[in-house]
């Protein structure tokens, strides 16, 4: 461990980059993220590890893919949390959010000072207490129907019955424990303010939008997008209804950029600016009907696939600030920050990106990256090049794309006799062999045939 470095995670839940100001969006919705681009690296291609928050976190937590380890949705003891490791280094760990699949049910209370769910409460490494799992797929439960309640509620309370933690109650909790912290430390703030149901503040919708739009219609367009999801079935929303919900969407980021500003200058005001790496990112994007769902499902496009990733580095360490080309991916994020941190990390499949942020020199060159995720029971594996991409299925039902001719990812070239066909099925055949040689895959992945090169 160095002396006088920590690290901060800030990860908001379904924020996807094309709707970001880096990305140059017709729409300012990230205005002090990009404010900040002379301090920090923004990545014009990371990519999410899986396509929802269940598939991602084990990646972004630990450094391991998904499907190298068979625990999903529970976090098992095989895979060891950036806390624990920071813990046993000597760091001050804490970790606040409020979403039910993150939480002490599914393991992720391991390694912290402080850790608050919202669902198990205050864990402080300690066993879940007796009835604590009843109680937590109890609130689950209510999660998934929060939507059809919601109308209800608001009947009662004439306002908005937003089922999470706000980003300001969570920057208040972070900040509390923060303020006493005299260590080196590492903090990780979940968001879930881009996350459905949309219920922007109406200050955000003004900054966005122009205007503000009624509680009474916010709240149909959300219980209609929550009918569409149970369904998976996009089909009944109009074109407009659709526009609407972006514009949620939108205002939604806006104040989760907001909640980016706040923190960070909170912790600047406590004097561990400087000497903090912060590593900005989402966990996955979202849907609005480009491949016939909404939310994310468990499908592999890069509306789903593309993500925001910035890394200010410790201050000491610039030398000349890096361009962000190239890759970067949720497996980077360990080894990002345990480079910054000089703390060895074992056994990660991503690769440190830290040495070309603070010198300028391009990152480790890697032709693609792999995504992996399940439909049901079907385990699916994308592998993305700059240009095109392959989303491979256990069951056979492959798609191939050309991303220069087809960036909405409609026109599958899976089949048509193309010579990469080959390579990039082989560049997923060599990455379930890595993955099996490791013998980190309990149960085989059948159903790869290669076919011969045409």
């Amino acid at each position: 461990m160095s002396k006088n470095r920590n690290a901060v995670l800030l990860t908001i839940d379904s924020l996807r980059y094309d709707h970001t100001s880096m990305a140059g969006y017709k729409r300012d919705t990230t205005p002090f993220m990009s404010s900040i681009l002379d301090q920090a690296v923004s990545y014009d291609l990371a990519i999410a590890n899986s396509a929802n928050t269940p598939g991602a976190f084990p990646t972004i937590l630990t450094g391991s893919y998904l499907l190298g380890r068979e625990d999903v949705p529970k976090l098992s003891g095989k895979r060891k949390l950036i806390s624990e490791i920071l813990k046993e280094d000597g760091f001050r760990t804490a970790g606040f959010h409020s979403n039910a699949y993150l939480s002490t049910f599914y393991n992720y209370n391991r390694g912290w000072d402080q850790f608050h769910d919202d669902v198990g409460g205050e864990a402080m490494d300690a066993e879940p207490e007796k009835g604590s799992s009843k109680r937590i797929k109890e609130f689950i439960k209510r999660h998934d129907s929060l939507h059809s309640l919601s109308t209800i509620l608001y009947a009662k309370t004439k306002g908005l019955p937003i089922p999470f933690l706000t980003a300001e109650e969570l920057n208040d909790m972070a900040m509390d424990w923060l303020k006493n912290i005299q260590h080196n430390f590492f903090l990780w703030v979940h968001y879930l303010d881009s996350h459905n149901p949309y219920y922007p503040p109406d200050e955000d919708m003004k900054a966005v939008l122009g205007k503000t739009v009624p509680k009474a219609r916010i709240l149909k367009l959300n219980s209609k997008l929550r009918k569409c999801n149970d369904i998976q079935d996009a089909s009944t929303l109009s074109n407009e209804e659709v526009k609407e919900l972006i514009d949620l969407y939108d205002a939604c980021i806006h104040h989760s950029d907001r909640a980016i500003n706040d923190i960070m200058d909170r912790i600047k005001g406590i004097g561990h600016y400087d000497d903090t790496i912060f590593i900005i990112t989402s966990d996955h994007g979202e849907q609005f009907r480009e491949h016939g769902n909404v939310y994310h499902p468990s499908q592999l496009y890069d509306e789903q696939m593309r993500i925001p990733m910035l890394v200010k580095p410790v201050k000491v360490d610039v030398k000349t600030l890096g361009t962000g080309k190239g890759f970067a991916q949720h497996l980077d994020i360990l080894p990002t920050i345990f480079e910054a941190l000089g703390v060895k990390g074992e056994g990660l499949d991503g690769i440190s990106l830290y040495n070309s942020i603070v010198t300028g020199l391009n990152p480790p060159e890697r032709k693609g990256v792999f995504s992996e995720v399940r439909e049901g029971n079907v385990k699916v594996i994308a592998y993305r090049t700059l240009d095109k991409k392959l989303i491979w299925r256990e069951n056979g039902k492959h798609e191939l794309y050309d991303l220069v001719k087809d960036p909405p990812e409609t026109d599958n070239l899976f089949g048509k006799g193309l010579e990469f066909e080959f390579d990039f099925i082989k560049a997923v055949e060599e990455h379930i062999t890595g993955l099996k040689s490791r013998g980190d895959l309990s149960s085989a992945i059948s159903g790869l045939k290669l076919k011969k090169k045409i």
